[in-house]
């Protein structure tokens, strides 16, 4: 499944820990721990188990988010983002440091022109929308 689907995690007595049961983000915390030179895909490497189709939910989780609030879709480079106002925002991996991009992070900020006004993880735009709702406003 995507993350923590009805068929084997999620059940309604566990809903407050739907977040907490996404299989992908324990696979990348634990190798974030355990392999010295885990990149999260930075290195445009999707192929391992817990990146899977990562590119496609972030543009799956950022349509689904705008549709609702009549954001402008935006690609940079092979990252997701969107238009809010003048504001420019990025979807980007949980794991990945937004103070030093680096991979296919940088290339995509590059691409920007170092417009971005802040960056969203598809952690909190899966889970979260109505934090990152706010924080966009």
């Amino acid at each position: 499944c995507g993350s923590a689907c009805y068929d084997c995690l999620m059940v309604y007595r566990n809903m407050t820990y739907h977040g907490l049961l996404d299989w992908r983000l324990a696979i990348s915390y634990l190798k974030a721990i355990l392999v010295s030179n885990y990149r999260a895909g930075l290195d445009n490497d999707f192929s391992s188990p817990e990146l899977q189709g990562w590119i496609e939910l972030a543009t799956k989780v950022r349509d689904n988010f705008i549709h609702y609030f009549g954001y402008k879709p935006i690609t940079f480079s092979k990252l997701p983002g969107f238009e809010a106002g003048k504001r420019i925002y990025m979807v980007v991996h949980p794991l990945w440091d937004k103070k030093s991009p680096s991979g296919i992070f940088a290339e995509a900020v590059a691409e920007a022109g170092n417009n971005i006004y802040r960056y969203i993880n598809t952690f909190n735009l899966l889970r979260r929308p109505g934090w990152c709702r706010r924080e966009v406003e």
